[in-house]
């Protein structure tokens, strides 16, 4: 995850628009909201858990949290954060399913089929959902600090919402094409990106629009 927003403050929707992140794990690796309040604290990442049940269990003291909430140290929720566990979920197939669909849509193609073998061997996710205020500088580098952490806790790989797509070291490897060439629209690069280069990563940074698109661009 960038430590820059991928994200357009300029977008009069932004308000009503559920921006979504996820991290697609191969290891199913889920966090309590104990255990998550303790990587937060030990690694000095100022986000507070918190756990939420849906309305008809708010009885039922024995009910799994449906989700956790983040909130900053004044109390302000940036994001939400739910797990997915391939084996009982009645979604995560179908969203798999649906990357595997828009796969000729990303680029470079010299990194998609690599995607599709990764999804192959998927079992969990974590999906958060961004608030309005998680665009917030502070805010969005301490959900990249835990974006981080979570992937490597998985051995996964992060998507941003029609946006890019990392490898396991948090690398950006795939994107979907945009015709924007304004600079302002790229204000989070520079960043590393990579290829994979006989079944190895080729990492590197760019640092330019034009950059960013010749990497797209590889074949």
């Amino acid at each position: 995850m960038s430590n820059d927003p991928i994200y357009d403050d300029n977008n009069e929707n932004n308000e009503q628009e559920d921006f979504f992140y996820r991290v697609f794990g191969r290891k199913p690796v889920m966090w309590t909201r104990d255990e998550l309040q303790n990587v937060l604290d030990e690694n000095s990442i100022p986000l507070m858990a918190i756990e939420a049940v849906d309305e008809e269990d708010a009885d039922d003291l024995e009910s799994d949290p449906s989700e956790i909430m983040l909130s900053d140290p004044e109390g302000n929720i940036v994001a939400l954060l739910e797990f997915d566990d391939l084996e009982t979920s009645t979604m995560l197939p179908d969203e798999l399913d649906e990357f595997r669909d828009m796969i000729d849509d990303y680029k470079p193609a010299a990194n998609r089929d690599w995607l599709l073998k990764f999804f192959d061997q998927v079992t969990c996710c974590y999906v958060f959902t961004m608030l309005d205020n998680a665009f917030d500088q502070d805010h969005w580098e301490a959900l990249a600090q835990l974006t981080d952490l979570l992937r490597m806790a998985v051995d996964g790989i992060e998507q941003s919402d029609s946006g890019p797509i990392t490898n396991e070291e948090g690398d950006i490897v795939l994107d979907m094409p945009d015709d924007d060439d304004d600079q302002d629209a790229y204000d989070w690069l520079p960043c590393r990106v990579a290829l994979q280069e006989n079944e190895q990563w080729n990492s590197f940074e760019v640092q330019s629009v034009q950059e960013y698109k010749e990497f797209l661009n590889r074949k």
